[in-house]
């Protein structure tokens, strides 16, 4: 901001300050959105492993 008198304060300073969303460049979103998708796969990947598991398991029993 202008910090000496008649020294129009910077817009963008301005801009930042009144601020209450948070905004996010196209880049920033993809790179959330890829993190969101590992982040799924992942999850997805542990839930069919202990899926897994869990099958074998019942059927080592029924031998």
């Amino acid at each position: 901001m202008g910090e000496f008198e008649g020294e129009k304060p910077d817009k963008n300073s301005l801009d930042k300050d009144e601020k209450t969303d948070i905004e996010f460049s196209l880049q920033e979103i993809t790179l959330l959105n890829l993190i969101a998708e590992i982040i799924i796969n992942a999850s997805i990947k542990e839930y069919y492993e202990k899926s897994n598991q869990v099958s074998k398991v019942q059927r080592q029993k029924t031998k």
